[in-house]
């Protein structure tokens, strides 16, 4: 049960967008680097105690603990932020990207399985949105 932890929880997933495009254009070498830098752009935007996880290719899942919506929203806009001003320089070309974004606060009856289903349908509504967004 997620309210074990007697505070709300919010969590945010993740995608980087068109990362397939940068894998095949620059090669996996590359796709590597974008993974770490946005590893660690991630977590530059985030409060000590929040805690990332990649997720499985080009995903990543943030556990925010006691957060209410608004703080959650203020830490997912700024995760989108932080990653979009983020680049890569590869022989004096700067590679930048962007990534998608759904964050969800923990609902009583959440499972863990649920609450991550629940982000991950708010990311995907904001890749065909647009992409570059949170989906709350």
């Amino acid at each position: 049960e997620l309210q074990q932890f007697g505070t709300p929880l919010g969590l945010i997933f993740l995608d980087i967008d068109h990362f397939k495009q940068i894998n095949d254009t620059y090669g996996h070498a590359v796709g590597d680097q974008v993974l770490r830098l946005a590893a660690n752009t991630i977590t530059a935007a985030l409060r000590r105690g929040d805690l990332l996880a990649r997720w499985g290719g080009e995903e990543f899942l943030v556990l925010l603990a006691d957060v209410d919506a608004a703080l959650l929203a203020r830490a997912a806009e700024r995760v989108r932020v932080f990653i979009e001003r983020s680049f890569l320089m590869l022989g004096g070309k700067k590679l930048s990207f962007t990534a998608s974004l759904g964050a969800t606060l923990a609902l009583p009856e959440d499972t863990p399985e649920s609450l991550v289903a629940r982000a991950d349908v708010l990311m995907y509504r904001s890749k065909e949105t647009g992409r570059n967004r949170v989906s709350f």
